[in-house]
């Protein structure tokens, strides 16, 4: 089975945690945690493109397999960083420690999302940016069970498919702006955060049939790259507002599936190329690290100010080039060596992976 590595994406995986970081290091806006959104719709997209790809070259899903070739790129990098964020509590303040110390359950079973909800955005002190992660694996412990039991055999009923999961995500989008005006743990509940994992699998669904994946030409194409760089460009605008309104970050969500979906279908276009340069892909492929080890130089270096006589400026760069640093030495050593120790695939032979839709596994569309 061939599992196709759009390089573009890895570029959008560097805006998303460019934006990220904007927020916490505090050069834009708080609206820049859109950032987040935008690696829920490509988890979504992603993950269940590979889904349908096992289901249509094997005609099962190996659900077992998936599960632990998803530990294996998670769980160690996610240990590293759990006893980083416990040596750097030591220099934290003592209402910040306990919280770290007593939240490391919730962190280590993927729950760390409803026990900040239940605790109004509070209770995990260094390692509260998990919530995003618990979400993400509480995902991929569910939806795969739910993939095997779809009947999505023929074009038709995947597109139905996509409808159904397209309606869910813009029913979610509106619980989440009416739930975020009532209390404050919304923002951090799976039933109320789901709409870029949403957004994505119906992407998935419209895009991915029988091993091939569409790909748009020709005027199509350029409409579609015009409407990805206008998603980029309102994207960027929102990462700079300054006005923390929930309808904006369902705006970013939207501004994020538009992009995914202008890299996917159009390969080889301007924008494309653009986010799949070396420095790009570099950063969005040890993004996960970036991630996991920021929050808590964030929340002790930054905002408790431990480094005397250095401005804030350069307090932010150092930790910024620590989480850089720290992120690489996680890929390089800890990362890559059990991502080789996935598991082979149903079918019996690694997963290959190319840059971009090889064109023998694309259905061009639209040409003229």
């Amino acid at each position: 089975m061939r599992q196709q590595r759009w390089a573009g994406l890895d570029g959008l995986r560097a805006v998303a945690i460019v934006a990220v970081l904007g927020t916490h290091f505090g050069f834009l806006g708080p609206i820049a945690v859109i950032g987040v959104d935008l690696f829920f719709v490509i988890s979504g997209f992603l993950i269940t493109s590979l889904l349908l790809r096992e289901r249509d070259s094997t005609g099962s899903l190996a659900v077992g397999a998936f599960w632990t070739r998803r530990a294996l790129r998670l769980l160690p990098a996610l240990a590293c960083a759990m006893v980083f964020a416990g040596v750097v509590a030591l220099m934290a303040t003592p209402a910040l420690r306990h919280q770290t110390i007593t939240g490391l359950p919730w962190v280590t079973f993927y729950l760390g999302n409803w026990h900040m909800a239940a605790q109004g955005g509070q209770g995990l002190g260094l390692l509260a940016h998990t919530w995003s992660l618990s979400i993400e694996e509480q995902f991929y412990l569910l939806w795969p069970l739910i993939v095997t039991l779809v009947a999505y055999r023929t074009i038709r009923s995947r597109y139905a498919m996509a409808i159904v999961l397209g309606v869910l995500a813009v029913a979610d989008m509106a619980y989440f702006l009416w739930a975020m005006n009532h209390w404050s743990g919304a923002y951090y509940r799976t039933d109320t955060h789901a709409m870029g994992l949403l957004a994505g699998c119906a992407l998935a669904f419209l895009v991915n049939h029988d091993g091939r994946v569409l790909v748009l030409d020709g005027d199509w194409a350029r409409r579609a790259q015009m409407a990805a760089t206008a998603a980029l460009v309102i994207f960027a605008v929102l990462c700079i507002s300054q006005r923390g309104r929930s309808i904006m970050m369902v705006g970013g969500t939207l501004a994020s599936l538009v992009l995914v979906t202008g890299i996917v279908l159009v390969p080889t276009g301007t924008l494309t190329r653009l986010l799949s340069n070396r420095g790009p892909v570099w950063i969005g492929r040890r993004s996960y690290g970036i991630y996991l080890y920021h929050f808590p130089l964030v929340l002790v270096f930054v905002q408790s100010h431990l480094f005397h006589g250095i401005e804030h400026t350069g307090v932010v760069a150092i930790c910024i080039a620590a989480s850089f640093l720290l992120a690489a030495a996680s890929y390089r050593w800890v990362e890559l060596p059990f991502l080789r120790r996935k598991p082979r695939t149903a079918n019996g032979s690694k997963t290959a992976m190319s840059p971009v839709p090889d064109s023998r596994a694309a259905t061009r569309l639209y040409s003229s």
